[in-house]
């Protein structure tokens, strides 16, 4: 007799298609109790301790210390809630943090600020060669920004200038550049439908390298809408005239990870609306998810190895499932 699974239910929409019903405020945990093979937690909350200048835009870990950009304010935020205002980057949506050995780097607005925490100061790169800066990652000593057409690198020692042919293009397909990822000490530029990898060779000019055997005919809608997880570059979009999903992209290979019910979500979306969320990986208690924040609606979460779907009620700040 077929066997319908706790963790989730079915219905039928208006179109007569069968589709999953998750339960609400729970995460499955798949483990063996003896009497089925998984079980339903409370979902994780967040509890308010302190409060900011403004909506949270991003943030990340360096050196022990949180940092944050809200509203237009870089901060610092301390163990007890405590928030410390750094400087103001200007903008407004999701920025893009990385950092260096001495350096912190914030994309922000079409501009890159830098972070100096031994000197206290924040410095914008104002050299016109680095044109618009839509997402910026640090490998070999160079902080690499992509403005949706280039590659670009800042000057080995100095990353407030840029050379005027320290650029490159992502050009094994006519499509623009959304962001930037490193993994393994290689650069992977997303592309709308392709990815391309970069590899550091050196020279004058532009030092990277694209290995041509890398590419993945697959790409990222938006800049955000990627990241690292299980070693593997997880994003949200499609290869060309494809619908969008999730996946997980290595070695000019990918694998789709997003199941029927969640496509049928992301199709609810414009292209537009889907090119502002948020993906990010989280490792906790042995478990290894993925989120994928759905700005204007309802972000939806993937677990590694058995995709499940969990939503977010903007208004109430509960997981669903």
């Amino acid at each position: 007799m077929p066997q319908v699974p706790i963790v989730s239910g079915i219905y039928t929409d208006g179109a007569g298609d069968v589709r999953v019903a998750y339960p609400v405020n729970l995460v499955p945990v798949p483990k063996n109790s003896g009497v089925s093979t998984g079980y339903l937690r409370p979902g994780d909350g967040v509890v308010q301790n302190g409060t900011g200048p403004g909506v949270d835009r991003g943030g990340i870990e360096w050196n022990g210390v949180c940092y944050r950009v809200m509203g237009t304010k870089l901060v610092s935020v301390a163990s007890n809630g405590a928030v410390t205002v750094l400087g103001d980057v200007g903008g407004t949506g999701l920025v893009s943090m990385d950092y260096s050995f001495d350096l912190l780097g914030i994309a922000s607005g079409g501009n890159l600020f830098f972070w100096n925490p031994s000197t206290s100061t924040l410095t914008q790169n104002t050299d016109p060669d680095l044109g618009t800066v839509l997402d910026v990652v640090w490998i070999d000593g160079y902080w690499m920004t992509t403005d949706g057409q280039y590659i670009v690198v800042t000057d080995y020692l100095d990353p407030l200038s840029v050379l005027p042919f320290s650029y490159d293009g992502s050009a094994a397909d006519p499509d623009p550049v959304t962001a930037l990822l490193r993994l393994r000490n290689e650069v992977y530029a997303l592309n709308r439908n392709t990815i391309e990898v970069f590899d550091n060779v050196g020279g004058d000019f532009f030092p990277f390298q694209r290995i041509d055997g890398a590419q993945v005919e697959k790409g990222a809608i938006g800049t955000h809408a990627c990241c690292i997880f299980t070693e593997q570059v997880a994003f949200l979009g499609s290869g060309v005239n494809e619908a969008p999903g999730v996946y997980l992209g290595a070695n000019a290979t990918t694998q789709k990870i997003s199941t029927q019910e969640i496509d049928e979500i992301l199709l609810g979306f414009t292209e537009a609306q889907l090119a502002l969320c948020k993906m990010e990986a989280r490792n906790d208690r042995t478990h290894q998810h993925l989120y994928l924040h759905l700005l204007l609606h309802l972000p939806v979460l993937l677990h590694h190895r058995q995709p499940s779907i969990l939503l977010l009620n903007p208004q109430m700040n509960l997981l669903l499932i």
